[in-house]
């Protein structure tokens, strides 16, 4: 993967169970050498990515099928590939009563639905 020019340069990284593919890619949309299969060893993923120069960027994608590595780096080279992040701690445990909440109500509500042909009679009020 090492660049033969300088400037800002895209690495798209595919994640599979048992190895990474990193497509490394130039500021035309041309790749860079060839595409690099690592087992998921950090440091040879490091200096894969290090090799690509100072200025680059990388997007990360992990799902089952083909290797998507090359079309993310052309995506986020063009601009056309929007940015995420890790919520704050703070926020993060909002997050989680709030998705913790929605699944009691809907585990509530799924067992009046049930009892709902039985015609039970329903408290009303504490």
């Amino acid at each position: 993967m090492d660049s033969p020019c300088y400037g800002e340069q895209w690495v798209g990284m595919d994640l599979h169970r048992r190895r990474s593919v990193l497509v490394p890619m130039a500021p035309d949309g041309q790749p860079l050498g060839k595409m690099v299969r690592s087992n998921h060893d950090p440091a040879r993923l490091k200096r894969e990515i290090a090799k690509a120069g100072p200025q680059v960027k990388v997007v990360l994608e992990a799902t089952l099928g083909r290797y998507w590595a090359a079309d993310l780096a052309d995506l986020l080279r063009l601009g056309r590939l929007p940015e995420s992040c890790l919520a704050p701690p703070g926020p993060r445990e909002l997050r989680e009563l709030v998705r913790g909440r929605h699944k009691l109500v809907v585990l509530r509500t799924n067992c009046r639905n049930q009892a709902h042909p039985l015609d039970l009679p329903r408290r009303r009020g504490p």
